[in-house]
């Protein structure tokens, strides 16, 4: 597999995440087939190349988003994902630290460490994925995976028709 311009192979998306350690493990989602992962690898790679990208530097790690992925990789995590599939982002409190919870049409909550200086990532995340629900509201917690997916996509149908 390709090296990506970070130094590192993504992982699938669909919200998938791989340990850097060994990164292939989850790569069976991406797509049927060897052949097929490498085209949606390469597509992925094309678009964070290009200059629409925003980079985001976090302590803990580094937040990439282009017009259809959203890319976080830290020492131990790479996430690859379309950002259509964030349903729902906030921040939590997580031990003594805090994180940014991402959560995911397939199902997966991907937790991304921050610190107090790593304000601006919750910010720009929900600038960046204007149909994600925003904020922690205990009802959401509550709904199933259908519900929170219907939601967002009537947000998105919403900010279509207007």
């Amino acid at each position: 597999m390709n090296a990506t311009p970070y130094g590192s192979p993504y992982s699938p998306f669909f919200g998938a995440l791989a340990s850097i350690t060994d990164p292939t493990r989850g790569l069976a989602n991406l797509a049927p087939n060897e052949v097929m992962r490498r085209q949606v690898l390469r597509m992925v790679e094309a678009e964070l190349a290009m200059a629409s990208t925003v980079t985001m530097r976090t302590t803990k790690g580094l937040t990439v988003m282009g017009p259809s992925w959203l890319v976080y990789h830290d020492d131990s995590t790479l996430l690859v994902t379309r950002r259509e599939d964030v349903l729902w982002v906030y921040v939590a409190k997580k031990k003594s630290d805090q994180v940014v919870k991402l959560h995911l049409r397939a199902g997966t909550v991907v937790e991304l460490p921050m610190s107090a200086a790593d304000g601006h990532l919750p910010h720009n995340l929900v600038n960046a994925l204007p149909h994600a629900i925003a904020g922690y509201d205990a009802r959401w917690l509550a709904a199933p995976l259908p519900v929170l997916a219907q939601e967002v996509e009537r947000r998105r149908y919403t900010m279509s028709a207007a």
